[in-house]
């Protein structure tokens, strides 16, 4: 819900989600069209209480910590990278069981 919450408060109207499965990984992504995450933020975005700069740094700073932890939990790895769509994606790769 972070990735979605994230994805809704920066979108200029275009948000794309994607869930696939890759080998033994269930992978998801969270695309927007917003202005995007810039490159020197996009390790700090998921510590507790830091914001990227520009128009995505709304917000406690704490959502995208909470989604990294949970992700680490079961895991799994979380990046941010651009979008095609013009703004940021988030992607969570997480072991598929079944």
């Amino acid at each position: 819900m972070n990735l979605l919450r994230n994805a809704a408060q920066a979108t200029r109207g275009t948000i794309i989600v994607r869930v696939v499965r890759d080998g033994n990984d269930a992978v998801v992504t969270v695309e927007d069209d917003g202005p995007g995450i810039p490159l020197q933020s996009r390790e700090q975005i998921f510590r507790r209480f830091e914001r990227g700069d520009g128009a995505r740094a709304t917000g406690t700073g704490l959502g995208l910590a909470i989604a990294s932890a949970i992700v680490a939990v079961a895991k799994g790895a979380i990046s941010a990278s651009d979008s095609h769509l013009g703004g940021a994606r988030l992607t969570v790769r997480l072991p598929f069981r079944v």
